[in-house]
């Protein structure tokens, strides 16, 4: 591991319950390898949204702005890409950065300052 750029992965799901994994308590559900992330690294056990919607709360994440401070109040609103952004820094600082699924924060997909991984969709364990 490069030690003066350690790794991370940021994990951002879509309608999960915080008790919907096996770490979190939940004898019913298996999720082996969310299970293995979190027994690795930290895992959030007090996280609220900053707005209910999938485009401000995805702004939020990547800008550190409330909706009110990045202007996409509500979803089909674009992030302005004038707005720095937490990738935007991460690849000034000489990090590869990866978004893999959809974040919709620009017109063309994901904007200039984020590397777009295409990977088919599985149905499978976690």
């Amino acid at each position: 591991m490069n030690t003066t750029h350690p790794n991370f992965l940021i994990l951002r799901t879509d309608q999960m319950r915080a008790d919907h994994a096996g770490h979190a308590g939940n004898p019913a559900i298996h999720t082996p390898r969310l299970d293995a992330l979190a027994a690795e690294g930290v895992s959030l056990s007090r996280a609220y949204v900053n707005c209910p919607l999938r485009m401000p709360g995805r702004a939020t994440l990547f800008t550190g702005l409330t909706p009110r401070g990045h202007r996409v109040r509500t979803n089909a609103i674009l992030l302005d890409p004038s707005f720095p952004t937490v990738p935007g820094a991460l690849a000034e600082a000489g990090y590869r950065t990866a978004s893999i699924g959809k974040i919709h924060l620009s017109l063309y997909g994901y904007g200039q300052r984020f590397d777009v991984v295409s990977l088919p969709r599985r149905i499978g364990h976690v």
